[in-house]
């Protein structure tokens, strides 16, 4: 079956329990090649700041929309 539309596709990472300082200061070390070749390759910020309070299953819909949830 092939794909007759173009259709823009998104792989969303959240990574759990980490700063952005810290991922990227990782990355910068060479510690994750893979995530920096993610990164370079992709969209990506360095400056994520975590709705509050920082539950992970209810800042997903944050995440997505773009819009504070309100819990």
């Amino acid at each position: 079956m092939s794909r007759t539309a173009k259709v823009n596709q998104i792989i969303l990472i959240v990574i759990d329990d980490v700063r952005a300082s810290h991922l990227y200061g990782w990355i910068n070390q060479g510690k994750l090649p893979n995530m920096a070749e993610l990164a370079k390759n992709g969209i990506s910020c360095q400056n994520c700041i975590t709705t509050f309070p920082s539950i992970t299953f209810p800042c997903y819909c944050n995440i997505i929309t773009g819009a504070y949830s309100g819990y």
